[in-house]
């Protein structure tokens, strides 16, 4: 399915959760970076908006290869074929966890501080916390 814009992106999800059962207990989160009309557009079904950190735990020298990942709440997800495969020790990845932890805790600030319009380029997608199964072992 394409769609227009992230905006459009939101409105067809919200159609979506509408049709969803018991959301009382329901939030929608964003992931900063880009997408927050998506998220926006889930917050016409009338369900609170907030923000969900996830930040990649990347291997020393090779930033941008992902050795894990860390979000909100200090949940960690450690992908052990790289692990193993760079013979990565607990220390390091402790330590790169700590440096992102950091980071996390300063972004919401930020994201909540910025104008609606900063806010739009920094918010990516939307999760639906209490209606996705997340896979956590990859």
């Amino acid at each position: 399915m394409l769609f227009r814009d992230r905006r459009d992106a939101g409105r067809v999800l919200a159609r979506t959760v509408a049709k969803l059962h018991d959301l009382r207990d329901a939030i929608v989160l964003g992931l900063p970076r880009g997408g927050v009309p998506v998220a926006y557009g889930c917050t016409r079904t009338d369900l609170p908006l907030d923000i969900f950190i996830v930040r990649k735990l990347g291997v020393p020298g090779q930033q941008e290869l992902a050795m894990g990942a860390i979000a909100s709440g200090g949940m960690v997800v450690i992908n052990s074929s790289v692990v193993h495969n760079l013979d990565i020790s607990s220390e390091i990845i402790k330590t790169v966890a700590k440096r992102e932890e950091l980071e996390i805790e300063e972004i919401p600030s930020r994201i909540r501080n910025a104008s609606i319009d900063d806010c739009r380029a920094q918010i990516v997608s939307a999760l639906l916390q209490k209606h996705w199964n997340l896979d956590h072992s990859e």
